[in-house]
């Protein structure tokens, strides 16, 4: 199934001179969804690069081909750009983002990550378990996995592509290998009703990551899709918080 827009008008660029941010948007998604939160952060003198993920964008099958090495190549990529012109350079990732940021930071040094939704731990639902396990399928009906008033429900597509799902898994068992070569400071926030990436995410990302600054926010009210979901205002200004704190902390120790 075809979505209704062009690739082209997904992705933004948006000029600052005080820092850099790169945002990674989750599976299925696009960078349109977290542009809100673009938007403040770049008022704040920030630059902002928001590209589009490999396979997303288009068509189920592009997403299902898509591969976790391309969709690290294009964020290490952009990161690499961005460190062209910019002394500090933050990444936002949300869900499938936030593996990708992490990733990123065990390779390059960051001026710190944001997180939203993380996804180093999948569902506790025995069903949904045994289907990413057992199931062959390209696609699955979304009916499957979600009930039809699920706000967690995937939007603008009718079925489930497993086969880049697994790429999300495939993805999320390396970063967790990998957390302790991490040490840039973190912001982690999460829905308290998330049942695709449960809320236990941040003591995982606590106990684990190597990083001596990390700070995490369980918000009540949210679910999975936590950047359209009733705490933006309170992501929005923590994110504002952490930057300026690390950029100042940066220039104190300079």
């Amino acid at each position: 199934m075809q979505r209704s827009w062009k690739k082209e008008e997904l992705t933004y660029r948006l000029p600052g001179k005080k820092a850099a941010l790169l945002i990674l948007h989750g599976f299925t998604g696009n960078p349109i969804v977290l542009k809100r939160i673009a938007r403040h952060i770049h008022q704040e003198d920030i630059a902002i690069e928001a590209p589009l993920l490999p396979g997303h964008g288009g068509t189920i099958e592009e997403i299902n081909s898509a591969t976790m090495e391309q969709w690290i190549n294009a964020a290490d990529k952009t990161f690499l750009q961005l460190k062209k012109h910019h002394f500090h350079v933050f990444v936002l990732g949300y869900s499938l983002g936030s593996l990708l940021a992490l990733e990123l930071a065990s390779r390059r040094t960051l001026s710190g990550l944001i997180l939203l939704s993380t996804a180093l731990k999948f569902t506790h639902s025995q069903h949904l378990r045994q289907m990413i396990a057992e199931d062959t399928r390209p696609l699955i009906p979304l009916d499957e996995i979600f009930d039809k008033e699920d706000p967690q429900r995937l939007q603008g597509y009718e079925m489930w592509p497993a086969l880049g799902f697994r790429e999300v898994l495939r993805l999320s068992h390396q970063v967790r290998r990998r957390l302790q070569s991490i040490h840039a400071p973190v912001l982690a926030c999460h829905g308290q009703k998330d049942t695709l990436t449960p809320p236990e995410n941040l003591d995982f990302l606590k106990d684990n990551i190597g990083s001596y600054y990390v700070e995490t926010h369980l918000l009540e009210k949210s679910h999975h899709r936590i950047v359209a979901g009733p705490d933006q205002d309170h992501i929005i200004r923590k994110s504002l918080q952490f930057i300026h704190q690390n950029l100042n902390q940066e220039k104190q120790e300079t």
